[in-house]
């Protein structure tokens, strides 16, 4: 079972890292290979590849407080959280447009009807239904959006994250926590009423039993479902039979070697590779995700149109829209769009150094600048949403 590891997601990226590349005899297809480095020189600003939609600052009531963004789904007019990095899991309801706290859903308990051990939430498909992915009682709960239960199927496994497929079908990703049902899988497949299907991409016994929160994900977005292995340079697109390479990236050879690849890793093991973080969203001809590389966290954006990969550090420092976007988990909003978190204590080192240029922020979004201006709002959660424009040619139209 994955444990929440604050410390190391504060610190562990200045001293884990991690590549590999997965080959397995199952996959095929033609992937587009991102070379890591930056198609900007510091002249092309964020605002020339990102737009700004809108936002939402988050304002949960006094009895509920946002202790965490785990997962953002939206749904139905509003936003649904899962909070569970803190011994305290709860799923909130907000609304979209003003961010209003509207209610629970579920409740933490061992008791019936109540989750335990929450790790992901999905909404299920063709109602306002939420599905949860709970591995204290290893099983899948659907809730309705009031905040009632409305079904418990066992799965028999832990499970970080999961994916339902129109049909109600489930796939759920297990990093390395073994049980019975899952075995030493990273993916595993169940029909709707709960029966194992099929299980795919073994990982070696040496790696089982530790859980990482900053790699390895399963993601919903553009009516795809994407799949990284912990630590991997690969993402992967994902069927209901198979999955198969979408995008390799090239970390130009700081991928760690087979041998450190297998064990399991303390945090201690290497600081000089690179490897895709948790976190994936497209929008438009768009890849946005984060990755470890140089010593450091980064948003990498893709354009597959023209082969150009962005570095989000590496874009002009002096545009409005740029210290807004160099830290903050993604989530999918629909597939145009995805939402950036700005977390509490992000925006009050923001604003408490003068790291954005409010001047230019109220000529371009004036109802941002008045939140981020007012000190009620040091203490929330903002969503960003940010759409992508068409820009420029390729590299290799350039040369």
């Amino acid at each position: 079972m994955k444990t929440i590891r604050t410390l190391l997601f504060i610190a562990g990226f200045a001293l884990l890292a991690v590549g590999c590349k997965n080959a397995n005899p199952l996959l095929d297809g033609d992937p587009q290979e991102i070379r890591v480095f930056s198609s900007s020189s510091g002249a092309l600003k964020s605002s020339d590849i990102l737009t700004l939609e809108g936002f939402t600052a988050l304002t949960p009531s006094e009895n509920d407080p946002l202790r965490s963004i785990r997962k953002a789904v939206f749904l139905n007019d509003k936003i649904i959280v899962l909070d569970n990095r803190t011994d305290f899991k709860n799923i909130y309801a907000f609304d979209e447009k003003t961010g209003v706290f509207l209610n629970r859903i579920g409740y933490q308990s061992e008791s019936e009807g109540g989750y335990n051990e929450v790790y992901d939430i999905v909404p299920e498909p063709e109602t306002n239904n939420i599905i949860c992915l709970v591995a204290g009682k290893m099983a899948f709960m659907t809730y309705n959006l009031s905040g009632n239960p409305v079904s418990i199927l066992p799965n028999g496994m832990y499970g970080q994250h999961m994916a339902v497929l129109p049909d109600r079908s489930y796939i759920v990703y297990n990093e390395f926590g073994a049980t019975d049902i899952s075995g030493m899988f990273h993916l595993i497949f169940y029909d709707k009423s709960g029966n194992l299907i099929k299980r795919m991409d073994p990982y070696p016994p040496t790696s089982d039993g530790w859980g990482y929160e900053y790699a390895g994900f399963l993601a919903s977005g553009n009516n795809k479902i994407w799949f990284n292995p912990p630590f991997s340079d690969t993402i992967f697109s994902v069927s209901k039979n198979n999955f198969s390479p979408a995008y390799v990236l090239d970390f130009k050879g700081k991928e760690v070697p087979v041998e450190v690849r297998k064990k399991k890793l303390s945090g201690w093991d290497t600081d000089n590779n690179s490897f895709l973080c948790e976190g994936f969203a497209t929008a438009g001809q768009y890849a946005v995700f984060h990755i470890f590389d140089e010593h450091k966290t980064v948003l990498g954006i893709f354009d597959s149109a023209s082969g150009n990969f962005y570095n989000a550090r590496d874009f002009n420092e002096n545009d409005w829209l740029y210290p807004l976007i160099q830290v903050g988990d993604i989530f999918q909003k629909n597939n145009n769009s995805f939402a950036l978190v700005l977390e509490p204590r992000r925006i009050r080192y923001m604003m408490r150094n003068n790291k954005i240029n409010m001047e230019d922020l109220s000529r371009k979004h004036p109802g941002l600048a008045r939140t981020l201006a007012d000190k009620d709002s040091e203490n929330k959660y903002i969503l960003l949403y940010l759409s992508t424009k068409k820009i420029g040619v390729s590299e290799k139209d350039r040369i």
